[in-house]
């Protein structure tokens, strides 16, 4: 009877101390864009966007397209829970600028992932994410307080090699924003070719707060049991 009552406020104090997160803004967007004008005046370009049909939902989505010798492709898979956000992301762009030919040159690849959310109480995450670029590439993951536009928490950028990262972040009550970002952007006006490649594999956990009301009101039961039993007779 006295395991039961102390298992149900163990169970009790750890709802009460559940932290999750409540999701505002769902902003993930995928772009592939590539434009060329020649020096006749002529002017070509591909674009595609894509993303989620279904806000707050998990998603795997690609966009690609461009024109002529400019083009920029992207993806992006991503996972979301009221505990977690794990996204993992590409961006590539490639062109090239003939005198002869052109008078400008542009092309575009650009993965997106931006997660608004609200927290009732004080709430520490584990962030893990590799970022990786090269060529004209960038990629970053960033913390934000407010939804989009606020205040800078966390930055970790990365245009040329790999960036590993593993903190821990403790966030107070109130809104934030969590994003992932890989690009490569090309504008060419002279001869020559460009081309870069960007990429992110991340994870924003909640990491649990230590139970100690539960752990307080066990002891409490164990003692007020302890008292309750007779003291043992000498024989």
């Amino acid at each position: 009877m006295h395991h039961h009552a102390a298992m149900s406020v163990l169970a009790y104090a750890g709802l009460a101390t559940a932290q999750t997160m409540s999701f505002e803004v769902d902003d993930r967007i995928l772009v592939g864009f590539g434009s060329v004008e020649t020096i006749d005046g002529f002017f070509d370009f591909g674009s595609q966007q894509s993303e989620p049909d279904v806000l707050f939902g998990d998603w795997s989505g690609f966009a690609s397209d461009g024109a002529d010798s400019a083009d920029g492709s992207a993806s992006m898979q991503s996972v979301l829970t009221s505990t977690s956000i794990s996204a993992s992301g590409t961006a590539s762009a490639s062109a090239a600028y003939d005198a002869q030919l052109h008078s400008f040159v542009t092309a575009l690849g650009s993965s997106s992932h931006g997660i608004g959310f609200s927290l009732a109480q004080e709430t520490t995450f584990s962030l893990t994410a590799t970022l990786d670029a090269s060529g004209t590439g960038q990629a970053w993951a960033r913390v934000r307080r407010g939804l989009f536009g606020g205040d800078l928490l966390f930055d970790a950028r990365t245009t040329g090699g790999v960036l590993a990262i593993d903190e821990t972040i403790t966030l107070g009550p109130g809104q934030y924003e969590m994003q992932f970002f890989a690009n490569s952007n090309i504008s060419l006006g002279s001869d020559g070719s460009a081309s870069g490649q960007s990429s992110y594999s991340g994870s924003f956990v909640v990491i649990p707060a230590a139970p100690t009301l539960a752990i307080a009101l066990l002891a409490g039961v164990s003692a007020a049991r302890r008292r309750r039993a007779p003291a043992s007779c000498a024989g």
